[in-house]
């Protein structure tokens, strides 16, 4: 049975970035799934009150140490991929990113009962 990850119809990552770039998203989603406890370290670095929120800056520089850490499978995320990453994602009235909404928008499908 093979399962991979997305993220949910109502994430803000995929309303932004339909279409062709689908297949791209869905991979850095997988990775980001799948590599979700290297990337919440990460993040807790930065997040120095415990909010569970940090910067547009400070998560990108989460998600930069995220991507040097990572092993095959999985490949290192470019500066394009980053940004842009970064770029969709929601800021709250304080102009930060909620990364534990952020996170907990990641699911596991079952592709075979998709079918």
């Amino acid at each position: 049975m093979l399962r991979t990850s997305t993220v949910s119809a109502a994430s803000p990552l995929l309303s932004r970035h339909p279409g062709a770039q689908y297949v791209v998203i869905e991979q850095i989603c997988a990775t980001l799934w799948s590599n979700d406890v290297l990337l919440s370290k990460s993040l807790r670095i930065y997040d120095l009150k415990a909010s569970g929120a940090v910067t547009p800056d400070e998560f990108k520089r989460a998600l930069e140490s995220m991507s040097e850490a990572l092993t095959k499978p999985f490949n290192p995320f470019t500066a394009l991929e980053v940004e842009k990453l970064v770029g969709s994602l929601p800021l709250d009235v304080n102009g930060l990113i909620n990364y534990k909404e952020f996170m907990g928008a990641f699911e596991v499908r079952d592709r075979q009962q998709e079918v």
